[in-house]
């Protein structure tokens, strides 16, 4: 999956970047006061920010799914959410505050089933978990009874580092503003070199390199075509989890699981007013454009 990743973003932004022959940015100017216009720019998008927040929380307590898809779905429900959804992908901070406030969040989430259960929700988990059986500490049940004062220090910490990557933001964030006077057709090799280095040395397999190779000329075309590069990545990711939760459901209750237990039922009605919703949009949408009145 983390080879997919890499092919499908790393990758085609590569390709993306060396058919342009001119800096990502003709010219930069850094503002003094911009971090503060940041801030400002949260607060005035709280509603987006606050439920980007629990896309990454919810995301993060399901063990394997990570950060990625998290990012993904609340960028995905920024853009469907949005009333001016042309500024997507032309530096729009609402695409920015979901998709950092959602992989930042999720990190909380993954604590969850790390400490409770002894599932680690990530990479980074899974390290930690290591690293706490190394001190004579077992992640589960225990952590919440007899070291509950490490649970707790082990939360202060992860709110604390978010403080310590704030401050050398601000402070390298200025200095890193040469990388877009670079013309692009310089840094996609690199970029590519960088990529196929990260897919092998996950698990140390030549095949990793051709998946992301493929997959970043599929998603190069997708991008070329205007089809949805998050929409392949979340199927992907969820699609192992989902079909397997199918099963589940049918073999202990039947085709009517979906509609007898509440929770399913709501969802279900949730995924159809959802597409329904999407072609009254449109409709409504040709009508204004042929000069018709909508109600």
């Amino acid at each position: 999956m983390l080879a997919v990743v890499i092919g499908m973003f790393g990758i085609t932004e590569a390709f993306s970047l060396f058919t342009q022959n001119s800096a990502i940015a003709d010219e930069v100017k850094v503002k003094t006061g911009g971090a503060w216009q940041g801030i400002k720019s949260v607060f005035q998008n709280f509603w987006l920010f606050l439920r980007s927040c629990f896309i990454g929380i919810y995301l993060g307590m399901i063990p394997g799914v990570g950060g990625t898809v998290a990012s993904f779905m609340a960028y995905g429900t920024a853009v469907q959410m949005s009333k001016n959804k042309e500024k997507f992908g032309k530096g729009a901070i609402e695409g920015v505050i979901a998709v950092e406030a959602a992989n930042d969040s999720k990190e909380g989430g993954n604590l969850l089933p790390t400490l409770a259960f002894g599932i680690p929700g990530g990479a980074a988990m899974a390290v930690l978990i290591g690293g706490l059986m190394i001190h004579g500490l077992t992640p589960g049940p225990e952590m919440l009874t007899n070291n509950l004062q490490t649970t707790y220090f082990l939360i202060a910490a992860a709110i604390i580092a978010k403080f310590v990557a704030m401050i050398f933001g601000l402070l390298l964030g200025p200095k890193l503003v040469f990388v877009t006077k670079i013309r692009g057709s310089i840094m996609a090799p690199a970029i590519i070199t960088i990529s196929f280095v990260g897919a092998y040395g996950t698990d140390g397999k030549f095949g990793d390199i051709i998946v992301a190779l493929v997959f970043g000329v599929i998603g190069y075309m997708m991008e070329k075509y205007g089809f949805s590069r998050i929409a392949l990545i979340i199927a992907l990711v969820l699609g192992k989890l989902m079909e397997s939760s199918y099963h589940q459901t049918m073999a202990t209750f039947g085709p009517q699981g979906f509609v007898t237990r509440p929770i399913a039922l709501t969802l279900c009605l949730m995924i159809i007013a959802s597409l329904v919703w999407h072609y009254v949009k449109k409709i409504k949408q040709r009508k204004l454009l042929k000069g018709g009145f909508v109600v």
